[in-house]
Formats: structure tokens, C-alpha cells, sequence
């Protein structure tokens, strides 16, 4: 990453929403669900640039799409300006009134603890470890509580040009996929090894135990090793 990132991804962002605002409402509905708005756009990035940069072994966190079916949901999904939803739990200590942590920010919490730790046993979901992370969404519109493998395919073959030039600047070591088909739809638009060394976990939203998310996070990096 540069010295310029503020000011580089705030350019990627605008230029990516101008596009999706450009595109023909017909032509998202083929592959977009009518409950979401076309304009809606989730921030997301590196959380604090600064301890990010400083990390000997950089991490990216990739998720299909953020969930803004529920009209509760108070994350700034829409081009408002506002930053991006996980970096808003993570100042919860400084701004209350920030959003609270959720399922999936506790799992990744998760996963960040046990990555820097190495240790793949104890469960430790202190938030304060993904200030040293990355996180993006491929679907920047957002989706239902159930991505749609249409709709995924179809925005990120679209969107790749974005989606590529998003993931440079946050310049990963480890990629790591949280879910399936990530990997490959990654792959799909030029994102692979040997440039990228990618992962997959389960999704963090995944109703099973801890310690089976520990245990497939822990395969995937001793798959690594093994290289």
C-alpha cells in the first residue's frame, strides 16, 4: 500500500459507484435482487492503514457480500460517505454509538487472534487484533441474508477491473476466503496464486462451533506450511 491510500481508495470508490450508478436498472435486475438498490455501495479496506502497513505478514479478509436485507441494520451500505461498517465496531471503544459487534465481526475477530497467535485452540474474539487487517466484499451493493450465486458471479465479473485494482491497493500476503466458491470465483478474474497465496475458511456467519472454524483455519495454514 502507499502513503496516498486514504486519497487512492476514496478515488477507487467514487469511480466504482459512478459506474454501478450508470448501469441500466434492466440490465441489474437479470442478475441483482429488486430488494436491494443498485446505488447501495459497502465501504470496506484496510481498518487503521497505519498498523496495517507496519504487519511483516499483511491479511486480507474476503467476503462475498455484506447482509443489508434487515432494515434495522444500521451499517452505512449506502453512498453516504460514511466508513465502512467494521471499521466503525472496531472504534466502538472510542464512539459507542457505533454499531455493535455481530456473529460474523466476532469470527473474524476469531480468526485474526488465532492467526497472530498461532494459536488454533482458544477462543479469543477481542476485536481489537483487525485493526491490523484488511476486509472487502466482492458484491459492494450488498445482498440478502443468502447470497445469490447469480448475482455474485455476475457482479464480479463485471466489476473485476474494480475488484482487482481495490485488492493491489491493499497489497495481501495471505488472501483468505470466508466461504465457498470465493477462491474460485477469485480465480475466475485473475486473482491466484502464485502472485496471491489464498485460503479459505468457512463463512464466519456459520452456525457451527468455534472450534470447528478454528480447526478449518488451522488445515489452511498448515497447508501453507506444507509448501
Amino acid at each position: 500500500m502507499t502513503n496516498n491510500y486514504y486519497q487512492e481508495i476514496e478515488n477507487l470508490f467514487a469511480e466504482w459507484q459512478a459506474r454501478q450508478q450508470k448501469e441500466p436498472y434492466e440490465e441489474y435486475l437479470k442478475y441483482g435482487a429488486p430488494e436491494i438498490a443498485k446505488d447501495s455501495f459497502t465501504y470496506d479496506g484496510i481498518i487503521d492503514p497505519p498498523v496495517y502497513a507496519k504487519q511483516d505478514t499483511k491479511y486480507l479478509f474476503i467476503s462475498k457480500e455484506s447482509n443489508i436485507e434487515n432494515e434495522k441494520d444500521q451499517r452505512p451500505f449506502r453512498s453516504d460517505g460514511d466508513n465502512f461498517w467494521l471499521r466503525d465496531v472496531c472504534l466502538q471503544k472510542e464512539k459507542p454509538q457505533k454499531p455493535k459487534p455481530s456473529m460474523f465481526s466476532n469470527r473474524l475477530a476469531m480468526f485474526a487472534n488465532a492467526i497472530y497467535s498461532l494459536d488454533f485452540e482458544s477462543v479469543n474474539k477481542c476485536h481489537d487484533v483487525l485493526n491490523k487487517v484488511a476486509f472487502m466484499n466482492l458484491n459492494k451493493r450488498g445482498g440478502l441474508s443468502e447470497s445469490k450465486r447469480k448475482t455474485i458471479r455476475k457482479y464480479t465479473k463485471k466489476y473485476a477491473g474494480f475488484i482487482k485494482r481495490e485488492i493491489d491497493m491493499i497489497e495481501p500476503d495471505i488472501i483468505i476466503c470466508c466461504g465457498s466458491d470465493l477462491r474460485h470465483r477469485l480465480g475466475k478474474i485473475g486473482i491466484c496464486s502464485p502472485r496471491y497465496t489464498i485460503i479459505e475458511v468457512y463463512h464466519p456467519s456459520y452456525r457451527i462451533s468455534d472450534k470447528r472454524h478454528l480447526e478449518k483455519l488451522k488445515a489452511a495454514f498448515d497447508e501453507i506450511s506444507a509448501k
